[in-house]
């Protein structure tokens, strides 16, 4: 699918999300909602509500657990990693989690992970990240523009934020409508 959509999302200090995804005319496409442990994609379109465990999905995927954190360009944490410099505004940094690899460059200048390269030898998922045009607002440093490639699925995704509100903290209640069910 290609186009222009609109993305909105809300994450609580918690880690809890709810997202929406718009399609051109500003119609709700799906809705993407993950509190604790409970993940589901709700199909507006089909009238579909897929549903699983959130690190049930991460580790299908090929995802690390801290996937949303990483999607802001924060460091993640990382044990047992290797630091090598690679010029003098960057520093990459690779660690073996079980059977994910992970290569991330750190930008000096802006304080912020700038590409992250997941491979996971157990799903096959080879996901790359890209951050760029870092802005400030509120206190908080983020990558304006992300691009996400997944190889084995051929998934390529642009996000561009145009705005982000800080400081959500109110509770996301993990209400689905009656649609049918699939797992995820």
């Amino acid at each position: 699918m290609e186009g222009t959509f609109g993305f909105t999302a809300r994450i609580n200090m918690k880690g809890d999300f709810i997202a929406s995804v718009r399609g051109p005319l500003g119609i709700e496409l799906v809705r993407l909602l993950g509190v604790g442990n409970e993940i589901a994609a709700i199909d507006r379109f089909n009238r579909t509500v897929y549903i699983g465990e959130k690190d049930e999905f991460l580790r299908k995927n090929g995802l690390p657990d801290d996937f949303i954190k990483i999607l802001f360009g924060d460091m993640p944490v990382m044990y047992g990693a290797q630091y090598e410099p690679v010029n003098r505004n960057e520093i990459l940094v690779r660690v073996r989690e079980n059977d994910t690899v992970r290569e991330v460059s750190l930008c000096i200048d802006e304080m912020k992970v700038c590409r992250q390269k997941i491979e996971s030898a157990l799903s096959g998922h080879e996901l790359s990240m890209q951050f760029s045009d870092f802005k400030s607002d509120g206190g908080m440093k983020y990558a304006s523009l992300i691009e996400m490639n997944e190889k084995k699925s051929k998934l390529h995704v642009t996000v561009k934020i145009d705005e982000l509100v800080t400081g959500y903290d109110e509770t996301i209640e993990f209400n689905l409508p009656p649609y049918s069910r699939s797992s995820i």
